[in-house]
């Protein structure tokens, strides 16, 4: 993935808005009172702050800072002068999301991610139930203020990340992902927030004259073309909103990714040029995840998710007819 892309990708993560559903459905056993408390207020913060973002990408450990402003469902992320990602503005309105790029002089307008962390989360509590194991107590002091850590841990106790939470305004001021084997992937930090900011309507608005309006079928589109794939793409009347894709090598082979929002879940589909073996495949089923996989004219397709498979083999109907001179 682009590293814009995937900075982007992770700064959604960060932000920490559950959607509307989400917030006002807590009735989730085992959700801690704090973390209860931090996705109600979630929707109503007010504050501007410096937040430090790391991901681990491969061998290497990359990291920058952000400017983030925030206004109820609406938010802003600016970067430094001196930052990879300078001149770069990011906003959400809490219908939409637009990121703009200035050497492309592009908007990408995208789905809103607003319920990237705290969504996610309790999506993740109500499939697994008390498989899902929550722990509370005194957190590290995190841009000046005291926070509680809300620990999620799997079935045998294994760490999956950490949140650190300020109980006194709810805001999330801290988190940490972790791998399987426990090593951490991830961290966004604030380094200073302020809770009384002066704000105006504008700073949630990109206008800029001459630039292109790029969607998410608009880059699958481009990708498409640009490495050779068919153009193949679920419309939002499936029920599955496309958020992204890119393409890239898995084991040596390439593979264009396809990532859909639904009310379920994140919905994957991968098109890979070559006829990729049973035991591949098999990697994507796991837990509750389910795989639905079918070749065509030398080429994979595999569409795999948190769903039963008629909603898969639905959705892989759908992507079947509009394969050229395959399946109808």
């Amino acid at each position: 993935m682009h590293l814009v892309a995937f900075a982007a990708t992770l700064t959604a993560l960060a932000s920490g808005h559950p959607n509307v559903q989400e917030t006002n459905d807590l009735d989730v056993p085992g959700v801690p009172d704090v973390l209860r408390a931090a996705i109600k207020a979630s929707q109503k913060l007010r504050f501007t702050g410096t937040r430090v973002v790391e991901f681990r990408r491969g061998p290497e450990t990359r990291r920058h800072l952000e400017y983030i402003t925030r206004d109820g469902v609406r938010s802003r992320v600016e970067f430094p002068e001196d930052s990879p990602f300078a001149g770069q503005v990011i906003v959400e309105d809490g219908r939409v999301r637009r990121h703009y790029l200035p050497a492309a002089n592009e908007i990408r307008v995208l789905p809103p991610r607003r319920d990237e962390s705290f969504g996610r989360l309790i999506r993740s509590m109500r499939r697994y139930g008390p498989a899902r194991k929550l722990t509370v107590e005194p957190g590290e002091v995190v841009a000046g203020r005291r926070t509680q850590q809300v620990a999620v841990l799997d079935p045998q106790g294994n760490i999956m990340q950490r949140l650190y939470i300020d109980p006194k305004s709810g805001a999330l001021l801290k988190r940490k992902l972790f791998d399987r084997v426990g090593t951490q992937v991830g961290l966004f930090e604030f380094t200073q927030i302020n809770f009384r900011p002066r704000l105006n309507a504008g700073l949630f608005r990109i206008e800029r004259k001459g630039a292109t309006i790029v969607t998410p079928a608009d880059a699958l589109r481009r990708t498409a073309a640009a490495e050779g794939y068919p153009f193949l793409m679920l419309r939002p009347s499936s029920g599955a909103v496309l958020e992204g894709s890119r393409s890239f090598k898995m084991k040596g082979q390439s593979v264009l990714g396809q990532f859909y929002r639904t009310p379920k879940g994140r919905l994957t589909f991968f098109q890979a040029k070559a006829l990729l073996a049973p035991e591949r495949l098999r990697h994507f089923s796991r837990g509750d995840f389910k795989v639905v996989s079918w070749q065509e004219d030398s080429r994979s397709y595999v569409l795999f998710g948190p769903f039963d498979e008629a909603s898969l083999d639905r959705w892989a109907q759908q992507l079947k007819g509009q394969v050229p001179g395959g399946a109808r």
